[in-house]
């Protein structure tokens, strides 16, 4: 059985238990019935974002920084692909294995090393104890 054999979205808008006339239209999208245009103000939709729900949450986050000018891009450098965090050379080889195995090729996005990025303070503000003439 396919998937559209037991689902099925009803455009007709006929008077049934769920408000439509229950005939199964197999064909292409249907249109928004008249009732629903007049009571649902602003519905906007993104044909260009099906069901990528990273991009979704992306245009959500923007949203909320919205009227403001942001400078967000799209998609960040992973968007809708897996990713994976080595924080040991022991995961970094599985990981690698896993892929040569699978036939995968991957991207690298960082070096194995964890560095403080620019302007971060690498020493404490609290001065160092400094001992008086009796050595305390």
């Amino acid at each position: 059985m396919r998937a559209r054999e037991f689902l099925s979205e009803d455009s007709e808008g006929g008077m049934d238990a769920y408000g439509g006339n229950s005939e199964i239209n197999h064909g292409s999208k249907g249109k928004v019935h008249p009732n629903h245009t007049a009571a649902i103000k602003g519905w906007n939709t993104l044909p260009e974002l099906p069901s990528w729900y990273y991009n979704m949450y992306r245009f959500g986050v923007h949203m909320a920084g919205s009227p403001g000018e942001q400078g967000m891009d799209a998609q960040s450098p992973s968007a809708n692909q897996m990713s994976l965090y080595a924080f040991t050379d022991a995961e970094q080889d599985i990981i690698d294995k896993s892929k040569k195995d699978l036939g995968y090729k991957g991207k690298k996005l960082s070096n194995n090393r964890s560095e403080e990025p620019e302007g971060t303070n690498k020493f404490s503000p609290v001065a160092k104890p400094k001992k008086n003439k009796y050595g305390v």
